[in-house]
């Protein structure tokens, strides 16, 4: 079964890719990268996959949608898929919006957390990449940007706001998590002008 050692290691080699032809310009282009390398290296992938298939009830979770579920070794057609069970949620954002995106970032833990302990998935992940220094540096230092900046974990059972539009929605953690940015090995894997920038963060739900 997959570690999440492994998995980070996994990720870090994924970003230090040299092989021509990768390259990753937005949303759907790292998730159709990653899912390939993750069958490259031996696991069985599903994309979008609705979690009404793990789960009838599905009123409670924030989201629908599993960007990339995997399993271990080669399942072939028809097989259960209950051993060795993992997903993981994306983000690339390439327009700004820094704290709705951040907020939206909140979400996708928030997601992973309830797929974790709802559908039992041995391991959820959440993997966001940016190209732009403002996601993790800044003058801003209070509110959201604070758990992305490198200043505050984000807070287990504490409302986070929405800091935009209507400020109608809130999100509250099961537990707390520090994000730590890491600089890809590669950065030219990823179809930006800033490649000094290039920044990806990894969390494991617990």
């Amino acid at each position: 079964m997959l570690t999440s050692t492994q998995f980070h290691n996994l990720i870090a080699r994924f970003f230090a890719q040299k092989k021509s032809g990768i390259l990753i310009y937005n949303e759907i282009s790292l998730q159709n990268e990653l899912g390939i390398f993750l069958k490259n290296n031996g696991f069985t992938v599903r994309f979008e996959r609705n979690v009404r298939s793990y789960v009838p009830n599905t009123n409670s979770f924030s989201k629908k949608e599993i960007d990339i579920v995997f399993f271990d070794g080669k399942n072939e057609f028809g097989m259960s898929e209950n051993s060795g069970r993992y997903a993981i949620e994306l983000k690339f954002p390439r327009n700004g919006e820094y704290p709705e995106q951040m907020f939206k970032f909140i979400e996708d833990i928030k997601f992973m957390e309830e797929v974790k302990h709802n559908c039992s998935f041995d391991h959820t992940f959440v993997l966001t990449l940016v190209d732009d220094k403002l996601y993790y540096s800044g003058s801003v230092q209070n509110g959201i940007y604070q758990y992305f900046r490198n200043l505050a974990p984000i807070p287990a059972n504490t409302p986070v706001q929405q800091p935009t539009g209507k400020k109608s929605k809130q999100l509250c953690l099961n537990n707390s998590y520090k994000i730590n940015w890491i600089k890809p090995l590669n950065p030219y894997l990823i179809e930006t002008s800033n490649p000094a920038d290039v920044r990806y963060y990894l969390l494991e739900m617990k």
